[in-house]
């Protein structure tokens, strides 16, 4: 048996102090007893579908399938057994494991956001889960969670690791969670102190208006939904060795499509694809935003909620914010959508927690525009001008866009003449000259820059284009790059690094005096490194406690 710790903060981690020894280690909620082994359950649907038709064709072999649930369901259950977590002055403490033993300490001094999730299952038995953000960036980290927690203990909860409120009622070793004892039982949580009444003086910045799904076939969801669907059913039809067409509905389709001509078939299964991308983006969407709502608490923390089967509410420090994403994917921009998303210490933008970084989910770019200068105190910042990058830029778009263009074009002639293909199929390629180019000019019309109110804003992009906002004390280093033809053209992309959100936000192709008045607004310790020729400019500058210091590129 081994002993894995972890740590997620900066400190060196210690034994709790003696005074919080007798601080009781508490289970999660009995209710888990169900949730864990359905959860396991789900997660092997393929392997014990392979399992049942395996002892199906063993004829009078061990019955297989019975002995993967049985182990499955079994799994779920030591999970629970075996997890362990407390909650003292100082620390959070969790430990679980068998065979391999993980006990994961948080210092409540490190908590910068606490996002509460609850799936159908966890709803129908008053249970939800707590994963507690502490801003750790490095890619070991395990985030913090507590899967079990009942649900009106978890309001008290976020209350006391975020504004610090602790509930009279509550003792110094009982924390506003409710405990569950070793036997199981669990305490009611108290509602009438402090810690209940924190939740009430909110302030509401946003709400889903119904109207917003109509945004919802722009973002493709149901592309990448169908994609799964599809493939997790050809999985469990591979598993069970079945052929798709033997299902009667498959067969008359396939049937129905040839006796019609090629170009029906297509036009017909385009509709077809049209409808079911629209319907899973539309699902998609409601499942994923219904019941949206973002407010403000006086304790100085957002709060977004939202989800209609499976519910999630994550609170996020304001003090802990850094800046602002806005995202506008090309579909959505033309139908005048947008998406914002917070750029803050202790959320993951990678993985399946990336979600927590959202603030505003696919809406009107001018309701988006609106909670933006709210969350940033001024309408300044949204619709401040850009500078834009010069000839030099746009050059580098056209060139880059149409050679890659003509490069494919020459290659699917070159195949065309190869493999004996008719002409017009290569022909067709030509349409995407025209297509670079116009892609070329929007690229080039979305660059720019600005430094505003001690803010970087900078904006890239246009399949996807991005703004973002980001707080210039926030920066810690600078990136100075210059390939070659870059070097060529004058122009040098600077890179502002940050502890938040994606963690680098590149500002591409500046003019290299630009370039040097940018990194003098981001970093003013640099004054005397700008002086340096432009050949000299690739570099690495980082701000710490004794100034900015220079590190070759």
């Amino acid at each position: 048996m081994t002993e894995d710790l972890f740590h997620t903060g900066a400190e060196p981690l210690v034994d709790p102090a003696p005074d919080q020894s007798d601080v009781p280690w508490r289970r999660l909620a009995p209710g888990m007893l169900l949730v864990e082994p359905a959860r396991e359950v789900i997660k092997f649907i393929p392997l014990l579908i392979a399992l049942v038709f395996a002892g199906r064709a063993g004829g009078s072999g061990p019955p297989w399938g019975l002995i993967g649930t049985a182990a499955v369901v079994a799994l779920g259950i030591i999970r629970w057994f075996t997890t362990r977590y407390r909650i003292t002055p100082t620390v959070i403490e969790v430990r679980k494991g068998l065979l391999q033993r993980k006990h994961l300490t948080v210092p409540r001094d490190r908590v910068r956001t606490v996002d509460v999730s609850a799936h159908p299952l966890q709803r129908l038995l008053g249970l939800v889960k707590v994963q507690i953000g502490t801003g750790t960036s490095h890619h070991g980290a395990e985030p913090l969670a507590l899967d079990g927690v009942p649900a009106p203990a978890a309001t008290s909860l976020r209350a006391e690791l975020l504004h610090h409120v602790k509930d009279p009622h509550t003792s110094h070793d009982q924390p506003a969670a409710a405990p569950v004892q070793d036997d199981g039982d669990v305490e009611p949580a108290a509602t009438d102190g402090p810690a209940a009444r924190d939740a009430d003086p909110e302030t509401e910045l946003a709400r889903l208006d119904p109207r917003w799904i109509a945004f919802a076939p722009a973002t493709l969801s149901g592309v990448v939904t169908a994609a799964v669907l599809i493939g997790f059913g050809w999985r469990i039809l591979n598993e069970a060795q079945l052929n798709p067409a033997q299902f009667s509905v498959i067969h008359e389709v396939l049937r129905h499509l040839r006796g019609t001509p090629l170009w029906l078939d297509i036009l017909q299964g385009g509709i077809a694809v049209l409808i079911v991308v629209t319907l899973l983006s539309v699902a998609g969407y409601v499942l994923s935003f219904w019941g949206y709502r973002l407010t403000r608490h006086p304790g100085g923390t957002l709060g977004v909620s939202r989800g209609l089967l499976t519910t999630r509410f994550t609170s996020i420090e304001e003090r802990r914010l850094r800046g602002l994403e806005r995202s506008e994917p090309l579909l959505l921009r033309l139908v005048g959508g947008a998406r914002l998303q917070v750029i803050a210490t202790g959320l993951r933008h990678r993985g399946s927690d990336r979600g927590s970084a959202l603030l505003v989910p696919p809406a009107p770019i001018r309701t988006v525009v609106d909670v933006e200068a709210e969350v940033l105190g001024s309408t300044e910042i949204g619709q401040a001008p850009l500078v834009q990058h010069g000839p030099a830029a746009r050059r580098r778009r056209y060139t880059r866009a149409l050679g890659l263009a003509a490069l494919i074009v020459v290659a699917l002639f070159g195949l065309s003449w190869w493999t004996g293909w008719p002409p017009f199929v290569a022909s067709v390629s030509l349409g995407l000259l025209p297509l670079a180019a116009l892609l070329a000019r929007d690229r080039y019309r979305n660059l720019g820059h600005s430094v505003v109110q001690d803010r970087l804003i900078t904006r890239v992009g246009s399949l996807v284009r991005r703004r973002a906002v980001l707080a210039v004390p926030g920066v810690i280093g600078l990136t100075m790059r210059q390939s070659m033809f870059q070097r060529r053209s004058g122009l040098i992309t600077v890179t502002a690094t940050t502890a938040a959100g994606a963690q680098q936000y590149a500002v591409p192709d500046v003019p290299v005096e630009a370039a040097r008045a940018l990194a003098v607004a981001l970093l003013p310790e640099c004054g005397s490194f700008m002086s340096a020729p432009s050949g000299e400019l690739d570099s690495v500058l980082l701000r710490d406690a004794s100034g900015v210091s220079r590190l070759p590129a």
